[in-house]
């Protein structure tokens, strides 16, 4: 019997690792993770390592969210 599972799930403000202390949580391991967007980006089966070149409708996206303030600073968050 197979004991893996493929989950989804969608998060709108990742911290370092927090995926997976979210499952370490519910005792649940973490196998692989990967990443399908980042916000309205979609990474289109980019390889590790890899990286694309923005459309100009994911740039007009980006800048029109930075002018309407909508962009967060992140702040460091302490460790416990």
């Amino acid at each position: 019997m197979n004991k893996e599972a493929v989950i989804s799930i969608t998060i709108h403000e990742g911290r370092n690792r927090q995926v997976r202390r979210m499952f370490d949580a519910i005792s649940h391991p973490v196998l692989r993770l990967k990443r399908i967007s980042f916000g309205d980006i979609m990474l289109q089966n980019l390889k590790r390592g890899s990286y694309r070149h923005l459309t100009k409708d994911e740039i007009n996206h980006l800048q029109q969210i930075a002018k309407a303030g909508l962009l967060k600073e992140r702040t460091p968050r302490k460790e416990s």
